[in-house]
């Protein structure tokens, strides 16, 4: 940086800071203005609308079933996998420690999943009962019960399909499956 463009920036800056109270001071401040601008905007919310609300909730609650099916049937597949090639290499406590491993992550997964969507599902329903809107929470709540059962029926094909190559090794006892809802 040239010498003449650091004291032109320096004298600027003093400048600025001991002018800055006396012309500022002179002047209003934007939001200090009487009359209708200052009205405070909460005061006014403007319509909600009910369908929005129910579509927002159903997306949010769609995407996080369809994530958590996804996951399962990924984490099934690569536990399979694993499973197949620990047993072909004559691993067989380590492929059902890992089944373990596989069936505990997606049993956690869905868990969280079918937690979030009863989540989302109660607060959307208050939300639609606030707004005397019955009829949408009602088809919203029958929705979420649609999609908790759809990661419930994932979770269960994907621990069948990791127990199934389990029961495929030839030692010792079949891997515990927790209990589903």
């Amino acid at each position: 940086m040239k010498t003449t463009t650091t004291l032109s920036c320096a004298l600027f800056g003093l400048l600025t800071i001991a002018l800055a109270p006396a012309t500022w001071a002179n002047t209003p401040l934007p939001d200090a203005v009487p009359g209708p601008k200052a009205i405070n905007k909460r005061c006014h919310p403007t319509p909600v609308d009910p369908k929005a609300i129910a579509k927002r909730c159903l997306r949010q609650m769609t995407t996080t079933a369809e994530n958590s099916v996804q996951g399962n049937r990924y984490t099934a597949a690569r536990c399979v996998a694993a499973i197949n090639k620990l047993q072909a290499n004559g691993q067989h406590r380590a492929a059902k420690r890992h089944a373990r491993s596989c069936i505990r992550r997606i049993h956690q997964r869905s868990e969280a999943s079918v937690k979030q969507i009863s989540k989302l599902c109660r607060k959307c329903v208050e939300a639609l009962r606030r707004l005397h809107a019955s009829g949408l929470a009602r088809r919203v709540a029958a929705e979420s019960r649609k999609l908790r059962q759809k990661v419930s029926d994932s979770e269960a094909r994907a621990i069948k399909a990791i127990c199934k190559a389990v029961r495929d090794l030839t030692t010792e006892k079949s891997v515990p499956v927790p209990k589903t809802r």
